[in-house]
């Protein structure tokens, strides 16, 4: 019987763009800057649609930054994107027809209300989310993260938890494949390998 090797989730371009954008407040990044940050072969890997949608939903502003400044003569003007609104460690998820998503901020949501509330029930976890979420969705992140070992149980009549894992601001992510990946140490916490015979 071999054993099974856990792997991490790669962060997509688009996740990686966002980071590269956060930590470049200030300066604007034009496809090149990009692609050469994020060690693209190509600028034309550079999500362009994903910047359209950006500026459209208001999170990035489209402008235009100075390049070839070492000879005069190639002195020009090419398009970049500088952040106007920081929405969260999370990159921003959009529909196909450009419309943000606001479901892709509700585990980060929950988390950051998880650590600050260090003990709490599950009802009053839910009112931090309400604008955001249901509670049963909040019950189904909670599950997760107890499984894994985030949250215990402090009361299980009450349902009542206290945080005993916090890992830092990224919230852990529960993985199609019953996995939890924890971006903050970079690995696999918990995996539901399923019975073999």
């Amino acid at each position: 019987m071999q054993a099974t090797t856990l792997t991490k989730p790669k962060l997509t371009i688009r996740a990686r763009m966002w980071d590269l954008f956060r930590a470049n407040k200030q300066n604007p990044l034009t496809r090149v800057d990009i692609a050469r940050e994020l060690e693209l072969e190509h600028n034309s890997l550079v999500d362009g649609k994903y910047l359209r949608f950006c500026v459209n939903a208001g999170i990035l502003t489209k402008t235009t930054k100075k390049v070839g400044q070492l000879d005069k003569r190639l002195d020009k003007n090419a398009e970049a994107w500088v952040i106007c609104k920081d929405v969260g460690i999370e990159a921003p998820r959009f529909h196909k027809d450009g419309t943000l998503m606001t479901q892709s901020g509700v585990n980060e949501a929950i988390w950051r209300s998880i650590r600050i509330l260090k003990s709490f029930n599950r009802s009053e976890l839910a009112s931090h989310v309400a604008h955001l979420t249901n509670e049963a969705t909040v019950q189904a992140y909670l599950y997760s993260l107890r499984r894994a070992g985030y949250v215990a149980w402090i009361d299980e009549k009450t349902n009542s938890y206290r945080l005993v894992k916090n890992t830092g601001p990224k919230p852990p992510q529960v993985l199609r494949v019953k996995e939890i990946y924890d971006p903050n140490i970079d690995e696999i916490v918990m995996r539901e390998v399923p019975d073999c015979e």
